[in-house]
């Protein structure tokens, strides 16, 4: 009885054994993609990530913002697998790619829209682009040359990595005057709690930052949604996009066609 008490309790050890060599080499084989890029995706792309998890076991994800400057900048320092980008590549960055030996691969997944935001309390509901332009640029100073509050105006700006940022540099304005009110901030989100904490600022930020702390304005009288964006009535639509360093493989690819089947993101 003991002998066999003894041939039980050495096959229940070989057991626990070789389940937890399983688990240990299961851990080992696991695929890590690296992620970075813009802000403006980095939820919904974060949100994907957990859902491509639920059904491929075998890959982990390291998803990080910093902006699309940032993201396009890790891509060349061949510190990602996938870059995410509110805009495309810069001349600058594309001629970096050569001179070492990349080539960055573009994947549109979605269209955007940029949409000007003040605080809640600002009874304007619309603007042109021409008065956006004159705001960002410093020439107008209150919001009562617009016909809204007396009220000194405030700009809140992206930061110099943001793929937003430029793009609205390009559409809208360049650099404000030097003397205007100007406060930089790193994210969408930090966008909506800086204007909804200031009754005269102004700013911009994509669909999916939109909340109920902000009020959204209509540019030149269209309201910027994704179905204004798809009929091309919206002046302030941009694409999404995911790069890669050459044609991806793998778990890259995967994931990047994963999104692509997906329609989650604005």
């Amino acid at each position: 009885m003991q002998v066999f008490t003894a041939r039980w309790c050495h096959l229940l050890l070989l057991a626990c054994l070789v389940a937890v060599f399983s688990a240990v080499t299961a851990a080992q084989e696991q695929t890590l993609l690296r992620v970075q890029g813009s802000t403006t995706l980095l939820p919904a792309v974060q949100r994907l990530a957990q859902s491509y998890v639920g059904n491929h076991r075998d890959v982990k994800f390291d998803v990080r913002g910093g902006g699309s400057g940032s993201g396009i900048q890790s891509l060349l320092n061949a510190s990602t697998d996938i870059t995410t980008s509110s805009r495309f590549l810069l001349p600058g960055e594309l001629a970096a790619a050569t001179e070492r030996g990349l080539y960055p691969v573009p994947f549109q997944i979605a269209y955007d829209a940029i949409i000007p935001v003040v605080h809640t309390s600002n009874s304007l509901r619309d603007l042109s682009l021409d008065d956006l332009a004159r705001i960002f640029r410093g020439e107008i100073r209150n919001w009562q040359a617009l016909g809204g509050p007396d009220k000194a105006i405030h700009l809140v700006l992206r930061d110099r990595e943001s793929g937003t940022l430029q793009v609205w540099q390009e559409r809208v304005a360049g650099e404000p005057s030097p003397d205007a009110r100007v406060t930089r901030v790193d994210s969408s989100s930090a966008v909506v709690r800086e204007v909804g904490d200031h009754r005269g600022a102004i700013g911009y930020i994509g669909l999916a930052g939109l909340s109920a702390a902000v009020k959204p304005l209509r540019v030149d009288g269209v309201i910027g949604s994704l179905g204004n964006v798809r009929a091309g009535r919206y002046a302030l639509a941009r694409p999404l996009f995911l790069f890669t360093d050459g044609w991806p493989e793998g778990a890259s690819l995967s994931f990047i066609q994963f999104v692509q089947d997906l329609s989650l993101i604005h």
